[in-house]
């Protein structure tokens, strides 16, 4: 049998806890634990245990969102890593985001811990899994996260399944269900893992238990430097890949469900104000645009559709885009059924003249996301030709003969083509632009779904009323022409160069079909 050589893990004083302040390259002769598990399991909880009682690192939290947004590295003190006849390691804990996050995906988390490896050099020796020991049984969602574990195919030796919330258990049949729950996963979940050495440890959320649970790992080797790179040549399918892609795709799904639901709630306030809700619905909106916006970005890095999607998602990209259309056109249509329904121009014109500026930006949204679905091309399989039936009539009498830029039939010129055409194609950098996602779009992208329609009240209402503007098939050319210049004129929501880079994404996309 081969030797294998391993690092123990001693304790030498009082532990205490401080965030890291290691730069680029210091963690070359050190032993990094990484923490991972769904949000709530216990992971900065652990880490304040290990602290002790005279430290409040205040990284613990109880709600449903991650308190640990990016990697968080902490040194223990007073604890290293040995070997006989080697010098002894320092040892840090590595706190991640948590999985099942309601903002960030497992996509995101696993670059994140990539990201943070490539920028520090740090070799993470092992890695502790937190999974609640009070859940009845194992939730789906963390199901789905055990699996993505064992697809990252981290070596079982280099493992730790740490069980927690003990320490809520209250009466003899919440402990007999614990426990219960403790041999699911130790015969069942885990069981070829930890035949093959993983370690399974109960935590009690005392400082003791901490100590005890560092204290006897071991550090054997360490993960795979490619472990949580996406699309790493090395692998001819990185395993992770499929389930990440398919969890994206997922919440794309529940955002532009919540999306729609919100746009529902808006349209009724339309007729019903209430300045309160009105507010908490559009600060809803602006919240699940950000989610799909972030997702989105999320699928632009993958640049190797995983394998089993490469047929069907076409049709994913289709409905998407299908999907902000008719909800964009929706909209627009409900601001104009409502505008109609005003007697006279002098009835509540305040509440009117709000609802003229939300048109002027809704007409924007929608001719900019039905030029992008007509240039797509034919719809794939199964889907019928989106054929638009709103039409933007002006409600205002006296502008019936106002033009204005936003007349369709005043906008076909290969000048302002060529311009649009320019700024889409421009191979100007955009990472510098101010935006919430880190890609850089001077390079090529295979593929990605398009951003969520700007939607947004709160605009300064335009100088001249909404002229008449009905649109067919036939103005798709004009649509496409004024498409980007018109979002330009969004004083909220998604900002310019946002827009820019995610349609010029598309347009390769497009191409490459």
């Amino acid at each position: 049998m081969p030797v294998v050589y391993w690092r123990g893990i001693k304790v030498t004083g009082d532990t205490s806890i401080s965030r890291s302040t290691c730069k680029r390259g210091d963690y070359a002769r050190c032993s990094t634990i990484l923490l991972l598990g769904t949000t709530g399991s216990g992971k900065s909880s652990f880490i304040e245990a290990l602290a002790g009682k005279d430290q409040n690192l205040g990284i613990s939290g109880g709600s449903l969102e991650s308190v640990t947004k990016d990697i968080q590295a902490f040194k223990v003190h007073n604890v290293f890593s040995c070997m006989a006849g080697r010098l002894d390691w320092d040892v840090y804990v590595a706190d991640s985001p948590g999985f099942s996050d309601r903002k960030m995906s497992e996509v995101q988390i696993v670059r994140k811990v990539y990201q943070f490896q490539r920028d520090t050099f740090c070799e993470i020796a092992h890695a502790f899994y937190f999974h609640r020991i009070t859940d009845k049984r194992i939730p789906g969602s963390s199901r789905k996260i055990i699996q993505l574990l064992k697809a990252l195919r981290i070596r079982p030796i280099n493992l730790t399944i740490v069980t927690t919330m003990w320490d809520n258990i209250h009466g003899e049949e919440a402990m007999e269900r614990a426990e219960s729950n403790f041999l699911q996963l130790r015969d069942v979940t885990w069981k070829d893992d930890i035949d093959n050495g993983t370690k399974i440890v109960k935590f009690q959320n005392t400082h003791a238990s901490a100590i005890d649970i560092i204290s006897s790992t071991r550090i054997v080797g360490g993960l795979a430097d490619d472990t949580f790179e996406l699309d790493s040549s090395h692998r001819s399918q990185w395993q992770a890949s499929p389930s990440l892609f398919q969890e994206l795709l997922e919440r794309l799904d529940s955002c532009r469900k919540r999306k729609n639901g919100l746009l529902a709630e808006k349209i009724q306030l339309f007729t019903n104000p209430h300045p309160e809700l009105e507010s908490i619905v559009i600060s809803n909106l602006e919240e699940v645009q950000e989610s799909l916006l972030n997702h989105s970005s999320q699928l632009i890095a993958f640049r190797r559709i995983p394998r089993g999607f490469e047929d069907i998602f076409p049709s994913v990209v289709y409905e998407h885009l299908l999907d902000i259309v008719v909800s964009t056109q929706h909209f627009a249509q409900a601001i104009i059924d409502t505008l109609s329904g005003f007697r006279s121009l002098e009835q509540d014109i305040s509440h009117r003249s709000k609802l003229e500026a939300t048109l002027e930006t809704a007409k924007s949204d929608f001719q900019l996301a039905y030029a992008t679905l007509r240039e797509f091309g034919p719809p794939p399989s199964g889907f019928k030709p989106f054929i638009p039936s709103i039409s933007m009539t002006n409600i205002s009498e006296s502008a019936q003969n106002v033009t204005s830029e936003l007349d369709i039939a005043e906008l076909v010129t290969s000048k302002a083509s060529d311009a649009v055409e320019q700024a889409l194609t421009s191979e100007v950098a955009l990472e510098s632009a101010d935006v919430g996602c880190n890609i850089d779009m001077t390079t090529d992208v295979e593929h990605l779904l398009t951003p969520p329609p700007n939607v947004v009240a709160d605009i300064p209402k335009p100088s001249v009323p909404a002229p008449k503007v009905s649109i067919d098939e036939v103005a798709f050319d004009t649509l496409q022409t004024r498409a980007m210049p018109l979002e330009s004129k969004a004083k909220q929501g998604l900002p310019k160069r946002m827009k820019l880079a995610f349609y010029k994404a598309l347009r390769r996309i497009f191409r490459r079909q």
